[in-house]
């Protein structure tokens, strides 16, 4: 390939991540204003894990068993904590840090994208 090839094509795929962002964007604009659903099971989640939260932040060592959930249950299922997951860093990267769900949709257009650019 030619540097007028290489320049052209990455011109196209900049155009490309440009209206995809702006798509996420404008698609899930009350994400970025702040609104949320009222769903009960994060609610839920949230009352269950105040239990764990506040045992670790008033203990050195991490709990893993919690009693708020059908009479007691591993926290893992729960809520852990951070697990220095790597991949999530990487999620956030290739996400731009957007909040979810509009990370999701701009993470699909990317890797649809390069799909069609590996397979051409």
């Amino acid at each position: 390939m030619d540097n007028a090839t290489i320049k052209s094509r990455l011109i196209d795929f900049g155009i490309a991540v440009a209206v995809f962002l702006t798509v996420s964007v404008i698609f899930f604009m009350p994400v970025f204003q702040g609104k949320v659903l009222i769903q009960s099971d994060i609610i839920s989640f949230k009352a269950m894990s105040e239990e764990i939260l506040n045992y670790n932040d008033t203990h050195d060592d991490v709990a893993l068993w919690t009693g708020s959930g059908f009479s007691g249950m591993p926290t893992y299922q729960i809520h852990l904590g951070d697990t220095g997951n790597l991949f999530e860093r990487v999620h956030d990267f290739i996400g731009l840090n957007l909040p979810r769900p509009a990370n999701y949709i701009f993470i699909g257009f990317l890797f649809f994208i390069f799909c069609f650019a590996v397979l051409k």
